[in-house]
């Protein structure tokens, strides 16, 4: 049976074969890629309560996500988009701004999620005790998942917690410039194998953090998501000028996604939502306060680098004791 909310393709597939990467023609690939897509989202629609909660961002694979969902829209309320954010810090507002033009343009409800400061301290203590992990990675994804779910829970919405995960593994995201074939089909399998497995640092990552982790759908991360991306040849993908997800802004722009909404850069989630820099924020006063009147400088001031090294000698102290 196929499991709705994501396939651990590596666990069940032989992850050594090589594509065949036939789809050369951007129209074709473009229409797959949404056909796909639409039987994802129906299937969905077709298994949770409506409205269905979109986890909208800044970057093309959400905005895709959402303007295929739109397509499907029937006016009652099927989908909704929440975004998290700390604006203000990295490029938190700039994305928070491009998720809310998106969705506006789109006609889909949207709410900024935007926990204070102290809220925030207190959803990431909680995803820290969660999966006993203080890896970044981990704890930011972690944070943002919990305090999404924890806002949907707040206005009531039971609906699939959908996201575009995955889409980085299967179209190698986040660089730009052409590969040859042989090298990107290597690259999207290595991917797959480490990425799509059960085998992973926390293996029950999502039921530690959600009471029904079924309702998280990747919606990349599926076996026929990753046939198809076996099949479109690296230079659609990227386009003749070798452009992060090329293929993807075109389909988002076929859409009727405006240009300017589908250019720009998308960063890592834990960076993009100013997760991080809202962390370090929080860690500096909390030396500042622990260190005040017995150090030569601030901890607020200081540079990234400095603190570091701070945190660094304490660790050593505490070592002697």
């Amino acid at each position: 049976m196929t499991r709705l909310d994501c396939e651990y393709v590596a666990d069940v597939t032989d992850t050594s074969v090589p594509g065949t990467y036939d789809i050369s023609d951007p129209g074709e690939a473009s229409r797959m890629i949404v056909a796909f897509l639409r039987d994802r989202l129906e299937a969905v629609c077709a298994a949770y309560p409506a409205p269905q909660i979109l986890l909208l961002s800044g970057g093309i694979d959400s905005i895709l996500i959402a303007a295929v969902a739109a397509t499907l829209n029937r006016g009652d309320g099927d989908f909704v988009a929440l975004t998290l954010a700390h604006p203000g810090h990295g490029s938190a507002t700039e994305e928070l701004e491009t998720a809310r033009r998106v969705a506006e343009h789109l006609g889909i409800p949207h709410d900024v999620v935007a926990p204070d400061a102290e809220r925030w301290l207190g959803i990431t203590r909680d995803t820290v005790r969660r999966l006993d992990s203080s890896d970044p990675w981990e704890v930011l994804a972690g944070a943002t998942l919990l305090a999404i779910d924890q806002h949907a829970a707040s206005r009531g919405l039971r609906g699939a917690l959908i996201t575009g995960a995955g889409a980085d593994a299967l179209f190698l995201g986040g660089a730009d410039g052409r590969i040859d074939v042989e090298a990107w089909d290597e690259a999207v399998r290595s991917k797959v194998a480490a990425n799509f497995t059960r085998d992973r640092f926390i293996p029950d990552f999502y039921e530690r953090l959600i009471d029904d982790p079924s309702r998280h759908i990747q919606v990349w991360q599926t076996r026929r998501a990753y046939e198809l991306a076996l099949r479109i040849h690296p230079d659609v993908v990227r386009g003749p000028r070798g452009v992060d997800k090329h293929l993807h802004r075109l389909t988002a722009r076929s859409l009727g996604i405006p240009r300017e909404l589908v250019q720009a850069k998308k960063h890592a989630m834990q960076m993009s939502s100013g997760g991080v820099d809202t962390l370090v924020a929080q860690a500096r006063d909390a030396l500042s306060r622990e260190v005040l009147g017995t150090t030569y400088s601030d901890p607020a001031e200081e540079s990234l680098e400095f603190l570091v090294a701070r945190l660094w000698l304490r660790e050593l102290e505490r070592e002697r004791k």
